[in-house]
C-alpha cells in the first residue's frame, strides 16, 4: 500500500512541479495527506488520526477523522483554496503546510506524545516534502525555547496595559532574532519565511487583543471594569493582511480577537441603549467603520461575524445585509463559503431531517429529579456518557462529530450516550440535532430543570461532561473529558 501511495504521490508530483507555490489563484482543489504511524499499536485503541483545518471562509475549524489500518496507514483528503498549514493530530499534533493540488506523504513514531520529540521522528516526501521538513526544524527549536503558557497567564495578571506591551515588545524582539538566526542557518524559501513572519505578527497582535479580558479575570475585577481606550492604539500598527498570509491559519485566532476583543469593545462602550437592544446590527455596522480598508482584515473579520450568526442558526442578519456584504466580501475563498453556509442553514431551519437512531425528549412536565431517575434507570448497568450543552455553545457544537465517532466505536458495548440541553431555545435544540445528525438519547431542559442538573452533575460552564458507572455513580465531572479524547475512553473503557 505504501508503495502504491508513494508511486501517486511521485506521479502528482511531477505533474505540479512546473507550478510556483507562491502563486495563489485562490481556485479550491483537492489536497491529499497519506502517510504511516511508525511503531503503530493497532491494540492501543487510538486508532483514529485527525487533520484539523482553521477554515477563514466558514470561520470554524474542520475536522477530518480518519481510520488508521492495522499496518499504521492513513489516508486523508480535503480542498482547499489557497496554501496554509493544518494541524495533523494522534497522540500528540504538529503542523504541515499544503497547497491546493498537493498529496503529501508523512511518517512519524507513533509512541511519543511530546510535540518536540515528535518533529524528531517525522519524514517526508511527495509536494511540499523539502518545505515542511524546514517547517519542522524550525517548530521543534521554537517550541523548546519559546516562554511557557505558565509564565504569560502570569504576566497577564500582574502587569499593567503599558508593561504588558513591553512584555510582549519583548516576545516579539526575540522571536524576529530566532527567526533571522533560523534564517541564515537553513536558508527557508520565501514561502516558509512568510509564514513565520504572519506568526509573528498575528500571534503579537493577538495577545495584546487577549489582554483586558484575561486581565479582568485572571483579577477578578467587576463586570464594569474597562481598559482605557487608548490602549487599542496599536491597532493602527497592524499591517494589512493578504491572502499570502493566511498560510499561517491561526490568522483566524487574531481575527476573532479583533472582532471580539476589540469590535465589540469599542462598540458597546459608545453605544446607546436602543442600539444595545439591537447588538447584531450594531456590531454588523461598526465592523465595517472599524476595520481597516487595505487588506483583508475588514473581508475576513466580516466574514466571521456573519458566520457566527449562521452557526447559531440565526439567518435575519445576513438576509437583512446581503447586498452589503456582498459588497464588502470579494474574495471567492470567503463569499463562496458563506453563501452556502446561509444555503443550508435555511434548509435545515425549514425542513429539519434527525437521525434514525435517536431518542427525542423535549419540553416535558417531568421533574427534574423524575428525568434523572429515568436517565439511570433506562439505562441500568450501563456505562453513560452524559454530554451537558447549549445551543449558543460553540465549543460544544464543534465537539458533535466526535460524538457520533465514539457512539460508532461502542456501538456493540454497554455505553449510553445521554445529551442534555440546558437554558436553550427548543427550536435551535431540534435544528442542531438535524444539522449534526446526532444519535443517542437526548433530553430538552427547561429553566427549573436545568438548574437541577446544573447542581447534581457541578456544571460550571460549557460544555461539561460526565461519566457515570454501572452502579450509577457519578466518577468523573468536567469539561476535560471530551468524545473520542484518549483520556475518556480510558476511564470508560476501565469501566466496562
Amino acid at each position: 500500500m505504501r508503495t502504491i501511495l508513494f508511486f501517486t504521490i511521485s506521479i502528482l508530483t511531477l505533474l505540479s512541479s512546473c507550478n510556483n507555490p507562491t502563486v495563489i489563484h485562490e481556485k479550491k482543489d483537492i489536497i491529499i495527506i497519506a502517510g504511516k504511524i511508525i511503531n503503530f499499536d493497532r491494540n492501543s485503541g487510538k486508532n483514529i488520526l485527525t487533520i484539523y483545518i482553521n477554515d477563514n471562509g466558514r470561520a470554524t475549524q474542520l475536522n477530518y477523522p480518519t481510520k488508521v489500518d492495522s499496518l499504521g496507514n492513513f489516508h486523508v483528503k480535503f480542498d482547499r483554496y489557497y496554501p496554509q498549514d493544518v494541524m495533523i493530530a494522534y497522540k500528540t499534533n504538529f503542523r504541515v503546510i499544503v497547497h491546493p493540488g498537493d498529496s503529501l506523504y508523512v511518517e512519524f513514531n507513533g509512541n511519543t506524545r511530546q510535540r518536540t520529540k515528535i518533529f524528531e521522528t517525522v519524514k517526508y516526501s511527495g509536494d511540499a516534502a523539502e518545505l515542511n521538513s524546514k517547517l519542522a526544524k524550525y517548530l521543534k527549536n521554537y517550541f523548546e525555547t519559546r516562554p511557557s503558557s505558565k509564565i504569560i497567564h502570569e504576566k497577564e495578571k500582574i502587569l499593567n496595559a503599558a508593561n504588558y506591551i513591553k512584555f510582549q515588545d519583548s516576545i516579539r524582539i526575540a522571536r524576529e532574532a530566532f527567526r533571522d538566526d533560523f534564517i541564515t542557518s537553513h536558508k527557508p524559501d520565501k514561502e516558509l519565511i512568510n509564514w513565520i513572519n504572519s506568526d509573528i505578527q498575528c500571534s503579537y497582535y493577538e495577545k495584546l487583543l487577549d489582554y483586558p479580558d484575561r486581565h479582568k479575570r485572571y483579577n477578578k475585577l467587576s463586570r464594569d471594569w474597562r481598559i482605557e481606550e487608548e490602549y487599542f492604539d496599536f491597532i493602527s500598527n497592524i499591517k494589512p493582511l493578504g491572502i499570502e498570509d493566511l498560510i499561517y491559519s491561526d490568522t483566524r485566532w487574531f481575527i476573532n480577537r479583533f472582532l471580539n476583543d476589540y469590535i465589540w469593545e469599542i462598540a458597546w462602550n459608545h453605544a446607546d441603549s436602543i442600539s444595545k437592544r439591537n447588538a447584531d446590527s450594531l456590531i454588523f455596522h461598526q465592523i465595517i467603520e472599524l476595520s481597516p480598508n487595505n487588506g483583508l482584515i475588514k473581508q475576513i473579520t466580516l466574514n466571521e461575524f456573519v458566520n457566527s450568526r449562521l452557526t447559531k442558526y440565526e439567518v435575519a442578519l445576513y438576509e437583512k445585509n446581503e447586498n452589503l456584504i456582498k459588497t464588502i466580501i470579494t474574495k471567492n475563498f470567503l463569499i463562496e463559503p458563506i453563501n452556502n453556509h446561509y444555503y443550508e442553514t435555511k434548509k435545515i431551519i425549514e425542513k429539519p431531517v434527525l437521525a434514525s437512531e435517536i431518542e427525542v425528549n423535549g419540553t416535558t412536565d417531568k421533574s427534574a429529579i423524575e428525568i434523572w431517575k429515568n436517565i439511570l434507570n433506562d439505562n441500568k448497568d450501563k456505562v453513560i456518557y452524559i454530554d451537558c450543552w447549549a445551543t449558543w455553545c460553540g465549543a460544544c457544537i464543534s465537539e458533535f462529530p466526535n460524538s457520533n465517532k465514539m457512539m460508532e466505536e461502542y456501538k456493540d458495548k454497554d455505553v449510553a450516550f445521554v445529551y442534555l440541553c440546558l437554558k436553550s431555545k427548543e427550536k435551535q435544540w431540534k435544528t442542531i440535532l438535524a444539522d449534526k445528525k446526532l444519535k443517542g438519547k437526548h433530553y430538552f431542559l427547561n429553566d427549573k430543570q436545568s438548574a437541577y442538573f446544573v447542581k447534581v452533575l457541578k456544571i460550571s460552564g460549557y460544555p461539561t461532561y460526565s461519566i457515570i458507572d454501572r452502579k450509577g455513580q457519578i466518577i468523573r465531572t468536567g469539561s476535560s473529558f471530551r468524545p473520542a479524547h484518549v483520556e475518556t475512553e480510558k476511564i470508560i473503557n476501565q469501566l466496562l
